[in-house]
């Protein structure tokens, strides 16, 4: 058995992780124009993505672990440093700027989330100043006359609707 199914399964991985940047982007895009329709597009399409991953990523692991018993190890944790050490040549090459093409992926999707992440916390901030600034506080709900001295705990204990009515 030759590393071509892994190196298929890894090309696959790529593709999709490239796939889910570019949606990330949009993410940033819908959540910068305030687009809650285009935001909720971008994140059904994102789930899509992640169950598509994670299918390929399954796939990715039974190929290795095949490719492995094959090569006379009967390992569970055929990781890509494990398949470098049983491939040569040109399947060696093209695992290698794979993996570096995935590891390359997952670190902008890890910076891209993040930011998207700040974004989001920045906009629920304003949100909640929006709302603070919006609702009285208790204090300010109630006047009082200076020169009327009432208890603070009656006042405040009082319902707005008199029930003896």
């Amino acid at each position: 058995m030759s590393a071509q199914l892994v190196i298929q399964a890894l090309a696959e991985l790529l593709k999709l992780h490239q796939e889910l940047n570019k949606t990330a982007v949009q993410k940033l895009g819908a959540i910068k124009a305030n687009d809650m329709n285009a935001l909720g597009q971008v994140v059904r399409e994102e789930a899509k993505l992640i169950r598509a991953i994670q299918t390929a990523d399954a796939k990715r692991v039974r190929t290795a672990e095949e490719f492995m018993r094959h090569k006379g190890e009967g390992r569970e944790d055929a990781t890509v440093q494990t398949l470098l050490t049983y491939t040569e040549g040109e399947d060696r090459l093209m695992i290698e700027r794979l993996q570096k093409a995935l590891l390359k992926e997952v670190r902008r999707l890890s910076e891209q989330n993040e930011q998207n992440k700040e974004l989001i916390e920045e906009s629920l901030r304003f949100v909640n100043l929006s709302l603070d600034l919006m609702v009285p506080q208790t204090e300010d709900v109630h006047y009082q006359n200076p020169t009327n001295k009432q208890d603070q705990t009656e006042l405040y204990s009082r319902s707005a609707f008199d029930s003896k009515a």
